[in-house]
């Protein structure tokens, strides 16, 4: 089993943890006279920090594949996805630069159960990940599956 994406879930901290420190220093550089009224802005937003990232972590997963199958792995399940039941792989206009590493988010539509599309969102980071190991398995494995590199700007 390869891992396909290597910083999906420490991504998806990044959002909370930006809003609680802006909060923060908010709240200290318009409180900073009244002290009881920064120590509990300084309160609420450590506290919507923390349970908004705990939220994003159990809700985001890590993607592996092997040979017949893509698992999505959350903190306690896995899902099983058979690689015919992937109808597109997609790179997705969402770029993300952290101190110069650039993020690229991809989107993979899935039919489940019912054959209704259902869209996966994952970050995946050039240098670590194994995307294009994926994309060539998928070409070989699922011939039928749709791999497009190039995106509309109003495709979400």
């Amino acid at each position: 089993m390869k891992k396909l994406t290597d910083n999906n879930r420490k991504i998806a901290l990044l959002t909370p943890i930006l809003i609680s420190v802006g909060g923060i220093l908010l709240c200290t550089a318009i409180l900073k006279d009244k002290v009881v009224f920064m120590i509990l802005g300084i309160l609420i937003f450590a506290l919507i920090g923390y349970f908004y990232s705990r939220y994003r972590f159990n809700k985001s997963f890590e993607l592996y594949y092997d040979d017949n199958y893509l698992y999505l792995k959350k903190v306690d399940q896995l899902k099983k996805i058979d690689l015919d039941n992937i109808s597109k792989v997609k790179l997705m206009p969402s770029n993300v630069k952290i101190f110069g590493v650039s993020f690229n988010q991809y989107k993979i539509e899935l039919k489940n159960q019912i054959h209704i599309l259902e869209p996966i969102k994952f970050w995946v980071t050039f240098g670590v990940s194994n995307i294009w190991d994926f994309e060539n398995h998928l070409k070989y494995h699922s011939p039928k599956t749709i791999v497009e590199h190039s995106y509309n700007i109003f495709d979400r």
